[in-house]
């Protein structure tokens, strides 16, 4: 992130992203952990505040 205050230009990181290891599911596991998440938030998404109806 580029600052400008006072006069002076600085740089700071926006965000710091850790890679470490978090997850101890077995592959399987994790791809269908990952694969329900996936579902799951493109099912939110997908809701509309006012029903629809095909013409």
């Amino acid at each position: 992130m580029l600052i400008y205050e006072d006069g002076k230009v600085s740089t700071k990181r926006y965000w710091d992203i850790s890679f470490a290891h978090t997850c101890n599911d077995d592959e399987a596991t994790a791809v269908e952990r990952t694969r329900h998440l996936l579902e799951e938030a493109t099912r939110i998404r997908l809701m509309s505040e006012v029903p629809w109806a095909p013409s």
